[in-house]
């Protein structure tokens, strides 16, 4: 009796992991299909429509750069351009490597009106970020979990292998790919924090006056325009603090920008 209780416990177990795999697999052809319908809207010019299934798709929670890529594509040919540069950004955070996304995002800020000096830095610290910044922090963790496994397989050479020059380079091997993992690992780290630090959104107003303080009654310092990109410092009451790439600094209304 307690075997057949056993055996049907373990079939209702298969049959509910039946049912999630079955119901991901599912998810997925039905993103998919989703993409491939929106991909097909744009190549037919209805840019409006495939918009909304880019967006759609976004909203279910498939997101990923291709997705905000060809959705940055429609905004564009939908003469967009503040959305389209938001959807770029976007594609860039999660796939900076994506080189169709960097060129798009330089002919889009063609369009904008603001072409604001950008404060130069130490060459150093910019040298470090571009090259944290050249892998995604998924890509730079893949990498070190990849080294782990190829470390593992020298040490497993190291300990069964008799030749003492295999042995040797099972071991040197072994921890030189070790500390290649870590460094990855790290680099993941710093990927990530440094996106959790650095927020940036983009101007969606048409005109939008900066203020020294977070309220309509204070002072107009400057003017920005759709399609420019800031960073974000702080928010208050409705407003954020942004800094522009000159080092200007102020206060506009936060529903006039949206974070990337």
């Amino acid at each position: 009796m307690d075997e057949y209780f056993f055996i049907l416990k373990m079939m209702q177990k298969v049959s509910v992991l039946y049912f999630l795999i079955s119901l991901l697999s599912f998810s997925t052809v039905m993103a998919n299909d989703s993409f491939k319908l929106a991909n097909k809207l744009y190549d037919e010019k209805k840019y409006e429509e495939a918009i909304e299934q880019y967006e759609s798709l976004i909203e279910d929670g498939k997101i990923a750069a291709d997705v905000y890529y060809n959705l940055g594509n429609a905004y564009f040919k939908n003469n967009e351009i503040a959305p389209s540069i938001l959807n770029y950004e976007r594609a860039l955070k999660l796939d900076p490597s994506n080189e169709d996304a960097a060129f798009n995002l330089k002919i889009a800020n063609t369009k904008t009106i603001d072409k604001v000096e950008v404060l130069p830095s130490l060459f150093i610290e910019n040298a470090w970020q571009t090259f944290i910044t050249s892998k995604s922090a998924d890509g730079w963790a893949t990498l070190s979990i990849i080294s782990i496994f190829v470390a593992l397989f020298f040490f497993i050479g190291y300990l069964f292998l008799r030749q003492v020059v295999i042995k040797k380079i099972g071991f040197y091997g072994g921890v030189l790919i070790v500390v290649v993992s870590l460094f990855t690992w790290f680099m993941a780290h710093q990927h990530s924090s440094l996106l959790k630090s650095k927020s940036d959104a983009i101007v969606f107003a048409n005109i939008l006056s900066v203020m020294s303080e977070p309220n309509e009654k204070s002072n107009k310092l400057f003017t920005i325009h759709e399609g420019l990109k800031v960073n974000l410092l702080d928010e208050k009451n409705g407003w954020s603090k942004i800094k522009i790439q000159n080092g200007n600094i102020g206060w506009v209304k936060s529903e006039e920008i949206k974070e990337i």
